[in-house]
């Protein structure tokens, strides 16, 4: 298999700025088994999504808040060009019904275009651009390979591949965290619309799978606790971070992660997804 990584803009300030990408994620897909191919912005995106068996949508700068709407208030470092070259890549493997991964920056790329491209999710999902405690990665001063914290991960769903919902297996997975723009998911209005009765709880929810979106993992680090007018704390079950997700029934596999498992060398995730992906469109003929 061919994955495609797009390269950073480096020296995007710069009259004569260079592309290039961190190594670790060529390593990455070559030891797993496949060939990595790096993608200048140049390149004409349906040329390389022809070309490519898979995308990966690697880490990096943040994401530019400002083409969605919404004012940079808290985004650093942003280059539209790259989020424009992205984007593109991003559609053009979609429609060829290719399997998409997104990393960190990757992730909240998808995770941005999904909600850009369906506005029937903003009941349940939000973007934020900046929230404490999920870039401890460098805040600690550690190497890109410690993790930092730790999130509860559907392991079945994210390391499977199987269509089937009915063993969550949650479990806590230790991650390496170095990002502060998170994306949200709202438990409470989930539950309320998807599960109604059921009990709501960030730690076992009621629902991971609705409509289109699949939560694989996800925490509360970060998120402020409410209190309530006694003057006791109360846990609010509304909201937690989205550390891992899928996107169903959006012509191609999609999935997303918010750490970096390239550092961990974690080569059963991404084998399992472009793997089990690949052998699904054979089997379908694509």
């Amino acid at each position: 298999m061919i994955i495609a990584i797009p390269t950073n803009n480096t020296d995007f300030k710069s009259e004569i700025p260079k592309r290039a990408q961190n190594a670790a994620y060529c390593k990455y897909v070559s030891d797993a088994g496949y060939s990595p191919i790096l993608v200048p912005m140049e390149a004409d995106p349906n040329t390389i999504a022809s070309i490519a068996d898979g995308l990966l949508l690697a880490g990096g700068i943040d994401v530019d808040p400002m083409y969605y709407g919404v004012s940079n208030y808290a985004s650093y470092n942003v280059d539209p060009e790259k989020d424009n070259a992205e984007r593109r890549l991003f559609h053009a493997f979609r429609v060829e019904h290719k399997p998409i991964m997104g990393i960190c920056r990757g992730f909240q790329l998808i995770f941005r275009e999904f909600l850009h491209k369906n506005d029937n999710y903003e009941n349940y999902l939000e973007y934020v651009e900046h929230l404490n405690k999920h870039a401890q990665g460098n805040d600690l001063n550690i190497r890109r390979s410690v993790p930092s914290h730790l999130v509860r991960v559907n392991h079945y769903s994210l390391y499977t591949q199987s269509d089937s919902l009915d063993d969550p297996s949650l479990s806590m997975q230790p991650v390496n965290s170095m990002h502060h723009q998170v994306c949200a998911i709202n438990f409470m209005q989930v539950a309320n619309d998807y599960a109604p009765g059921k009990k709501v709880s960030t730690e076992e929810p009621s629902i991971l799978h609705f409509d289109d979106f699949e939560l694989t993992a996800w925490s509360l680090r970060g998120i402020t606790q409410p209190t309530s007018s006694k003057g006791k704390q109360d846990i609010d079950n509304r909201w937690a971070i989205v550390e891992a997700m899928k996107i169903h029934n959006w012509d191609a596999p999609i999935m997303g992660v918010q750490w970096h498992p390239e550092e961990l060398r974690d080569i059963a995730l991404i084998r399992n997804f472009f793997s089990n992906n690949k052998e699904k469109l054979l089997e379908n003929g694509a």
